[in-house]
């Protein structure tokens, strides 16, 4: 999603959404790895915060690009996380 034109000269935006994205399911497999129910529970609800905070980050360029066909693909996007 990041590397399309929607994204072009948003570099650092991109890269936080794309890190945020990344630790999503990165956290999900580190606590299915812990091997615990309480460890992976906890490392649900950081991937959950990651969720968030990707969804968070849409809605900056949704609000930049309000008047622009960017703005109403974002704001799906959005609504698809």
């Amino acid at each position: 999603m990041t590397a399309k034109p929607l994204f072009s000269g948003q570099f650092s935006l991109r890269d936080q959404i794309q890190r945020a994205a990344v630790s999503i399911s990165n956290n999900i497999a580190e606590g299915f790895e812990r091997g615990t129910t309480a460890e992976l529970l906890t490392f649900l609800y950081i991937a959950r915060g990651s969720a968030g905070e990707v969804r968070s980050m849409l809605c900056l360029p949704e609000v930049l690009y309000l008047n622009d066909s960017r703005g109403l693909r974002i704001s799906n996007l959005r609504s698809q996380i």
